[in-house]
C-alpha cells in the first residue's frame, strides 16, 4: 500500500512532537491514499502559509 502525506516540506521520519497537541486529533500525523488529497492539502496548507507570512 502506498500512503501519502500532504506537506510541502522534505522529511526523513515522522516526528509527533512537530504536531500540534490542540488539533481535532491531538498529536498525530494524517496520512492518505489518495494522492492528489494529499497534494491539496499541501498546496491549501502552502497558500495559508504563504498568507499568514506577508501579515508578519
Amino acid at each position: 500500500m502506498r500512503l501519502y502525506h500532504g506537506t510541502t516540506s522534505d522529511f526523513g521520519e515522522i516526528d509527533l512532537t512537530m504536531s500540534k497537541l490542540s488539533k481535532d486529533f491531538g498529536r498525530s500525523f494524517h496520512l492518505s491514499t489518495e494522492v492528489e488529497q494529499a497534494k491539496d492539502f499541501a498546496q491549501t496548507h502552502a497558500l495559508l502559509l504563504s498568507k499568514h507570512l506577508k501579515r508578519l
